[in-house]
């Protein structure tokens, strides 16, 4: 009998998954090929041989799996970790965007990293949040990340940080017409809209 329990929320490029093993387990999946993987520990502790790295992992450290990196771990007994799966083809393409040409070498990611300061913790509490409206039914974790990057994008164009073409771009949204029926439903107006609003009647993009 395996003491085990998972739970997944599937998105289009990126899931959240939650596991639970209540003995030691020793789990080799190789490479995972067509995703990366976020580890966050909530309880227990796991040791990762990762390619050529070796670390430990806690609910202070959470770890990244490489796709194109063999891995082998060794998971505490009542080890309860929440996994971020991201599509790996996700990844490859931000990095070629950042990097304005396409990207030649797959994005590789080093040791583990901090979850008490700085952007791990952040990354934390929006981690956590997510778990407790997936509990309360609510949203998939795209649907949050869209939600969070149209607050941005709103707050900004009534804030007048840019123009709506350089608001939607800072924001992640390539496709203009995709952002402003978007954020029409969000909002109640159009992207313009708000952007007028916040300069007087008449005022052009």
């Amino acid at each position: 009998m395996v003491d085990a329990r998972q739970h997944h929320l599937p998105g289009e490029r990126l899931s959240l998954n939650y596991i639970q093993y209540g003995a030691k387990t020793l789990i080799a999946p190789g490479a995972l090929e067509r995703f990366y993987l976020v580890q966050i520990p909530l309880s227990g502790w796991v040791i990762i041989a990762h390619g050529a790295e070796r670390y430990y992992s806690s609910p202070e450290v959470a770890a990244v799996l490489n796709p194109h990196l063999p891995t082998t771990m060794i998971w505490a007994e009542s080890t309860r970790q929440v996994l971020i799966q991201i599509d790996r083809q996700a990844m490859q393409d931000y990095l070629s965007a950042q990097l304005g040409a396409p990207a030649l070498r797959p994005l590789t990611f080093l040791g583990g990293f901090d979850l008490r300061s700085g952007a791990g913790a952040a990354l934390l509490r929006m981690v956590l949040f997510l778990v407790a409206a997936a509990d309360a039914g609510g949203t998939t974790p795209p649907g949050f990340l869209r939600d969070q990057r149209l607050a941005h994008a709103h707050a900004d164009l009534v804030a007048g940080a840019g123009s709506v073409t350089e608001v939607a771009l800072r924001w992640r949204f390539a496709h203009l017409g995709q952002f402003a029926e978007v954020y029409r439903a969000r909002f109640g107006l159009s992207p313009r809209d708000s952007f007028w609003a916040a300069r007087g009647e008449g005022y052009q993009d």
